[in-house]
């Protein structure tokens, strides 16, 4: 299993070199993707593992402006969340890779320990770098904070891996 996961991980940065050196993406183009993200974590009421999968679209309303929704689809120790996002990402000009900056504001369950809280409201905040693997498709390598307010209790979310393929349509 550790050997699969070496090569993917070696894979991915070298198809990305192997790539023609802009994604095909301004005004008008769609996009469809999502990503996954796997974390351990250990807190005072108990240890657990998470789970995401978020699939997402979004429009680009300029050439380096885009507005996303994403579906966050959360798996806590068999308990299961669902939160919606809405939000807008930054592109930043670049020859190659193509770095963003965005934020979303979110609303939905959320699963903790042993509990799935009701009416969570999330605030996101999110970077990274698209690595194209075509004209029209790129593994995106980021990083997501996610500060989480239920019943007045503010938390905070960090992923310890995060990975996502974004396909864009112009």
């Amino acid at each position: 299993m550790s050997r699969w996961l070496a090569l993917g991980i070696w894979l991915f940065p070298a198809s990305a070199m192997a790539a023609p050196k802009t994604l095909e993406i301004g005004q008008g183009t769609f996009e469809i993707g999502g990503h996954a993200t796997a974390n351990v974590y250990f807190v005072d009421i108990g240890d657990g593992f998470r789970f995401d999968i978020a699939p997402q679209a979004g429009i680009f309303v300029s050439d380096q402006v885009e507005l996303v929704g994403t579906l966050d689809l959360v798996w806590v120790n068999g308990n299961v969340g669902m939160r919606v996002d809405l939000g807008g990402d930054y592109f930043f000009d670049a020859a190659y890779v193509r770095p963003y900056a965005g934020a979303s504001l979110g609303f939905g369950s959320y699963p903790y320990v042993d509990v799935i809280a009701e009416q969570v409201a999330s605030a996101t905040a999110r970077g990274g770098v698209l690595l194209p693997l075509n004209r029209n498709v790129a593994v995106d390598l980021g990083l997501r904070l996610a500060f989480l307010l239920d019943d007045a209790e503010l938390q905070l979310h960090i992923p310890l891996g995060f990975i996502g393929v974004r396909a864009f349509f112009p």
